[in-house]
């Protein structure tokens, strides 16, 4: 196999295997608002920057050479315009979104379990 072709496959795999974990954990973290377009570009972009340091390192054991920092960085590049037009979609949904305080979810049980 070439090296264009061992880092595509790398690629491919570790998007497939590594972006959802990632993409379900930035969902853990913080829940999206907007919708199944947003669920699905940050899926893309999760998979695309967890894809891009595994490319990089196929690319220099398999000697593609230093042109494998252009490839990096154009992988990198790519993740963050689809994450600008992931939040042009979620900034909207976010606007819209119920607003909640700490106050008003802070409760008795809280205050008691919080070791204040």
């Amino acid at each position: 196999m070439t090296p264009e072709q061992w880092m595509l496959l790398v690629g491919v795999v570790s998007a497939v295997v590594f972006g959802p974990l990632t993409a379900r954990s930035t969902e853990k973290r913080d829940k999206i608002y907007g919708g199944t377009l947003a669920k699905a570009l940050n899926m893309v972009v999760c998979a695309l920057m967890a894809a891009a340091p595994l490319v990089v390192l196929a690319g220099f054991f398999t000697g593609f050479g230093l042109r494998v920092i252009v490839v990096g960085l154009t992988i990198i590049g790519i993740g963050l315009l689809m994450s600008v037009v992931y939040g042009a979609v979620e900034h909207p949904a976010r606007e819209r979104a119920p607003k909640r305080s700490i106050i008003d979810s802070w409760t008795e049980k809280d205050a008691r379990t919080s070791g204040l």
